[in-house]
């Protein structure tokens, strides 16, 4: 009995099967990778991104008056570990420009607040709810309070920033928020986004020139490549993440180097007359020289040690510095006919550590702030809100500051403005035409 030859598989079929078995290899190779991206919050990032990307591109460069900031209308999200703010801008001033502020209103006294992050209102979630400023302006209901505070700036930008809008709008009182969590140092770094940008060449567009670094800086490899290129493959992610840690900056997109290069270079090349080289230095050195302690045992808060907190020369030396800084705004103040009011706004560790526990650490914090205060000029109003949040925070069942960030949240920025209120009620002349509820006070 005879058999038929069976035929012999065909090249070809060999190759669709292997095809095939790449493909299922290849798709659970997508799948488990999906799953990862998912498991560690990949849709929830990638949702992020896209806000920050949009909050970059919301800033123009307004020239006049020389100021980079928000178009108004526009929402600009932070997103932090433990919280989300959300900042709509807003032209407080009707100068066509973004601030973060519900308006002026129609009180008879109005006040400009400069500051940092801490006046903008980074933390609080809603500034326009939550943030000092506008807790101030509920609480003292003839006082007009603008919120004209720039996140990562010290003295020397905020009084860049004043003089640029000074000439434009009517204001009587300027209320200075001095943060002493990086403004000492901040005041020693003379790059100053706002100067930077004006002086471009002829043919640079600022706007884009902003846009493009604020862009860079916020670049973060995976996020961007779904966003960007029609392969949505996560496996292409997976591959991106591992190329960036073997050949690290060479494996960024071309135009995330020219903007850290552009952004590099402008800061290499920033002068000011009002940053001697030695207060310079001495502000590099402490920028090198900051380490972050962590909490642990009785310490309630993360600290960040500068070399200056334990060297009283360099105390000195960043203390007058931005004591001189504050002399020159007040004088620019006055030039326009208006008063300025300083209040000092401690850090976290500041607020919560004991003096024990700062020994412990062979630093001194209050050297410099106390330095400061003894340099500025005696009439200057001045509220140092150290030792009252120290014992606001004591006496208050839930916490003022979140468990990652060193901003308050709206528990630590409402024990402030009610004491920022009490301060400027005692300060500024009330019109005497209006009866006015007494501010809410400890």
């Amino acid at each position: 009995m005879t058999h038929a030859p069976t035929d012999a598989p065909s090249p070809l079929r060999h190759a669709v099967f292997a095809l095939i078995a790449f493909c299922m290899a290849l798709a659970a190779a997508e799948a488990f990778v999906w799953a990862i991206w998912a498991w560690r919050g990949g849709p929830a990032r990638l949702r992020a991104y896209k806000e920050d990307l949009a909050s970059a591109r919301s800033y123009r460069f307004f020239d006049p008056p020389g100021v980079a900031l928000p178009v108004p209308g526009s929402m600009i999200v932070q997103h932090k570990r433990d919280f989300t703010d959300r900042l709509l801008a807003k032209d407080a001033l009707g100068l066509g420009v973004g601030l973060f502020d519900d308006g002026a209103a129609p009180r008879p006294v109005k006040a400009w607040a400069l500051g940092d992050s801490f006046t903008r209102g980074v933390g609080s979630e809603d500034p326009l709810a939550n943030g000092w400023v506008e807790l101030v302006e509920k609480r003292l209901p003839w006082l007009d309070l603008v919120n004209l505070g720039l996140s990562g700036t010290g003295t020397l930008q905020q009084a860049f920033f004043y003089e640029r809008l000074a000439p434009l709008s009517q204001h009587d009182w300027v209320v200075l928020c001095f943060y002493t969590g990086n403004d000492f140092v901040d005041n020693a770094e003379p790059f100053d986004w706002n100067r930077a940008l004006k002086s471009l060449p002829p043919g640079e567009d600022p706007s884009a020139v902003f846009t493009g670094i604020q862009e860079a800086l916020a670049y973060e490899r995976g996020p961007d490549f779904l966003l960007r290129s029609p392969v949505k493959s996560r496996m292409v992610w997976a591959g991106m993440g591992l190329a960036q840690a073997l050949w690290g900056e060479q494996a960024l997109p071309r135009r995330v180097r020219e903007g850290l290069a552009k952004y590099a270079g402008m800061k290499a090349e920033a002068r000011n007359p009002q940053v001697p080289e030695e207060v310079r230095s001495v502000g590099a050195a402490n920028m090198v020289g900051a380490r972050m302690v962590p909490r642990g045992g009785s310490r309630r808060a993360d600290v960040w040690l500068y070399p200056y907190m334990s060297d009283d020369s360099q105390a000195r030396t960043l203390s007058r510095h931005s004591a001189l800084l504050i002399h020159d705004l007040n004088a620019a103040v006055r030039r326009r006919g208006a008063r300025l009011a300083v209040v000092v706004f401690p850090t976290m560790w500041e607020v919560c550590l004991s003096n024990e526990e700062w020994a412990s650490l062979k630093a001194d914090p209050h050297a410099a702030r106390a330095m400061l205060e003894k340099e500025l000029d005696r009439d200057l109003p001045l509220l140092d809100l150290t030792e009252g949040l120290r014992a606001d925070s004591d006496s208050c069942a839930r916490p003022f500051y979140w468990a990652s960030d060193d901003h308050p949240n709206p528990a630590g920025y409402a024990a402030a403005a009610d004491r920022i209120a009490a301060f400027l009620e005692a300060r500024i002349p009330r019109p005497a035409s209006r009866a006015v509820p007494p501010a809410r006070g400890h």
